[in-house]
């Protein structure tokens, strides 16, 4: 991150509130949602045709043959290969490191597509094989190993990380209950050991939303950014705490200022605004916004020393670089996040 470049400039007198959220998420205890889950982090997207039909082609994907047992048990035994990192790390958590080893950044794309780009950038081709079998090819040329360095490694509850907007956003196109998707925006080191990836995705639901009005009333947006996926797949919770508002009222981020001053910096002065129409928000892609681990959890970090220490000194150098930008830009118009009474 070379600029704190997002900083909100539409939309002067908006309100845009970054609420707590109250979050517990997992793919689902149905068959329909699991294996939906299941295809949109494998291929992108979920699939059509029967249940048994799609379980079939997940399991030649992953292993190559079709699992024995009833319906609901070989939907949690392709759920366990990805997501569970109870013994070892699973798929999600493998392919995550290996793409950060090879790239500095991870894809949010399905299971399928990554390999095939990362074949293609470290093997020159797209191999054959069943996901698991490519993904310990992978490991063997990248690491010189089948076995990834990963290790179990908690992150602290309020830990502070920052987050950017994937699309633009305007409060007049959202609905209550849209899902605004964000991804990580620096690395995460605890303790020399890798957490969180630039480039994981993560997510917020919209919780309130209304127009801009006449007579000068302006748009409001509610959002709870509730969640992140973790290096090692598994969802971590995020808030917008205390904290991350202070710091981003210090570093006149995205939402962190009060509306202190506005009638002066409003178009027409707070007099005139009665006489024209409120304003919409309108928050660009990339806009960054600083969240909270909500509670310690515990995941597969990637141990890899001589890269961490690069990536940390290069946070370092990017945080100098991103207050120094600040400093000279206090006038730019902001939009306040905390939380207001309607």
């Amino acid at each position: 991150m070379k600029n704190l470049k997002k900083i909100i400039c539409a939309g002067l007198a908006a309100t845009m509130i970054f609420s707590s959220p109250t979050i517990s998420f997992a793919a689902g205890d149905s068959v329909n949602e699991k294996i939906a889950q299941i295809e949109i982090d494998t291929y992108g997207e979920e699939q059509n045709g029967s249940i048994l039909n799609r379980l079939s082609q997940l399991e030649k994907n992953y292993t190559g043959k079709n699992m024995r047992g009833n319906m609901n048990a070989r939907i949690d035994a392709i759920y366990d290969i990805i997501y569970n990192n109870d013994a070892a790390p699973g798929v999600l958590a493998k392919l995550n490191a290996l793409e950060w080893n090879s790239k500095h950044e991870v894809g949010s794309e399905g299971v399928g597509i990554r390999l095939d780009s990362l074949e293609r950038s470290v093997l020159g081709e797209i191999k054959q094989g069943t996901f698991n079998e490519r993904i310990k090819n992978l490991a063997l040329e990248t690491f010189g190993s089948e076995e990834i360095p990963m290790v179990e490694t908690q992150i602290p509850s309020d830990t502070m990380l920052k987050v950017v907007l994937t699309k633009d956003l305007n409060s007049k196109e959202l609905d209550v209950g849209d899902t605004i998707e964000i991804k990580v925006a620096e690395n995460l080191i605890i303790g020399g050991k890798l957490v969180l990836a630039k480039g994981l995705p993560g997510e917020g639901t919209v919780k309130n939303v209304k127009d801009a009005k006449s007579f000068g009333r302006n748009a409001k947006l509610e959002i709870d950014f509730n969640k992140l996926k973790s290096l090692d797949g598994r969802n971590i919770e995020i808030y917008n705490g205390e904290k991350s508002k202070e710091e981003m009222k210090r570093l006149k981020m995205a939402g962190g200022a009060s509306l202190v001053g506005i009638a002066v910096l409003g178009p027409l002065g707070a007099v005139a605004g009665v006489f024209v129409k409120g304003k919409n928000i309108e928050v660009p892609a990339g806009t960054e916004i600083l969240v909270e681990i909500r509670k310690n959890t515990t995941v597969y970090a990637l141990q890899n020393s001589d890269k961490l220490e690069i990536a940390d000194e290069n946070e370092n150098s990017d945080e100098e670089e991103s207050e120094e930008y600040n400093s000279e830009n206090e006038n730019e118009n902001e939009i306040d996040t905390e939380n207001s009474e309607e």
